[in-house]
């Protein structure tokens, strides 16, 4: 089962926007579940995460900004 969440070409701006959403409601995720949880272990898988999920998207963002050409962009989750 597969569900096609985004694919077309956007913008500069369309697609930082699209990515700032979707790194945020990931970020977000993770935090909820570190508030929740008891495992240091997970904890800390969690906050590593966190940290590579912002650090890939500050390079992203870099590259994007100011490139003046559209991105194509693919989203697809599979349900297996």
């Amino acid at each position: 089962m597969n569900l096609q969440l985004l694919n077309g070409k956007f913008t500069p701006e369309e697609s930082l926007h699209v990515l700032s959403q979707w790194v945020q409601a990931t970020i977000a995720f993770h935090e909820n579940k570190i508030d929740t949880s008891q495992n240091e272990e997970d904890i800390k898988m969690r906050e590593q995460r966190i940290k590579h999920i912002q650090k890939e998207f500050h390079e992203i963002k870099h590259a994007i900004i100011g490139s003046g050409k559209t991105w194509d962009l693919n989203t697809e989750i599979k349900l297996h």
